[in-house]
């Protein structure tokens, strides 16, 4: 609900407490840079504080709608949704079931390499390196393939400060330090290393073609954003502001509450879970957030497991679980489990019955 209830000080230092909805989840701010990242998100959180990634980006340029007058390091920019993807970004689009652009098979990370669009692009519609052709050439490619959908151009769009957002290097996310706007652009470009290997996705302004030919690169989130938007997966939801900054770990204490049916109050439990391994467990365990103790060993001890730059960011106030939806399909997994084994246990007792 986003509402602070209590505000007390000591030492100097503000307390307080905050009530915020599972809904209320930062939009808008915080991206994957790829389907790859969102697909292995959970597993590289699974045994915190060690990351289970691999992946270290070294290289990233981030670019936006041009809102502002500053236009000294803008550049004309094409932005493809299956750039660098090898399950080609959107299955549904009919262009990539014809075989346009097919994906390179053993190609698992993301790379300009891991489907056929962006070689297409820069060889058969060379065009688009001109801004004011793009529209034009890329209409010609077929019906299924939609500005707004699958591409989006950008004139003058603004390379974004590293110090405007936050980059996770070993996760593949950003987060940007303002939310966009409904009608603006966001697409990156970058480089990373994986096992010694370096991996390209678009192009960076150091080996691109100069101004003011177009740059190629990986949108993020088009200005036609909803859920049946194949970008639409890349936004995350699982990172909640507490309206907050210099979060002390030992004076931090996060719980998800559930306002029970039966008792008309809020309990931090799972209730009638009939089990022995998930009953009256509680929520943060369920969905992960309870793994380590206060010295980061893996002995859940029934407190939100404070790790800087996984789970919370504490210098913005951001509070982060470690599964890409909480309160949603992750969670359904878990309660889908424990319906399987109060079934399990029902037909065991009848049996014995």
């Amino acid at each position: 609900k986003g509402e602070s209830k209590v505000i007390q000080l000591e030492k100097g230092a503000e307390k307080q407490d905050f009530e915020v909805s599972a809904l209320r989840y930062e939009a808008n701010k915080h991206f994957f840079l790829s389907r790859f990242f969102r697909d292995q998100y959970d597993a590289a959180l699974q045994n915190l504080p060690v990351v289970n990634s691999g992946v270290v980006i070294t290289k990233i340029e981030v670019w936006v709608t041009n809102k502002s007058s500053r236009f000294d390091r803008a550049r004309n920019i094409v932005a493809f949704t299956g750039l660098a993807e090898n399950n080609v970004g959107d299955p549904s689009n009919p262009m990539f079931d014809a075989g346009l652009f097919p994906a390179v098979p053993g190609q698992v990370y993301p790379d300009n390499q891991s489907n056929r669009l962006y070689q297409t692009m820069v060889d058969r519609y060379a065009g688009i390196r001109d801004i004011n052709q793009v529209s034009g050439i890329l209409s010609q490619i077929g019906t299924g393939f939609n500005s707004g959908k699958d591409y989006e151009k950008l004139e003058n769009a603004r390379l974004l400060d590293p110090s405007e957002y936050i980059l996770n290097e070993k996760l593949g996310y950003i987060s940007l330090n303002a939310a966009l706007n409904a009608d603006e652009v966001l697409a990156v470009a970058y480089e990373y290393t994986v096992r010694g290997e370096i991996h390209t996705v678009g192009e960076l302004t150091s080996n691109a073609p100069a101004a003011p030919s177009t740059l190629v690169v990986k949108m993020l989130r088009s200005t036609t954003q909803s859920p049946k938007m194949p970008t639409w997966d890349l936004m995350m939801k699982n990172i909640y502001s507490l309206g907050a900054y210099s979060v002390q770990k030992e004076k931090f204490r996060l719980d998800v509450m559930y306002q029970s049916d039966t008792t008309g109050t809020y309990i931090n439990y799972l209730p009638e879970a009939r089990t022995d391994t998930l009953s009256r467990q509680i929520w943060i365990r369920l969905m992960g957030a309870d793994r380590l103790n206060a010295q980061n060993e893996s002995h859940p001890d029934g407190y939100f497991d404070f790790v800087e730059g996984y789970t919370v960011q504490a210098s913005t106030g951001r509070v982060i679980f470690p599964t890409i939806e909480p309160f949603g399909s992750s969670l359904k997994e878990k309660l889908e489990k424990v319906v399987q084994q109060n079934e399990k246990r029902q037909k065991f007792l009848e049996t014995l019955l």
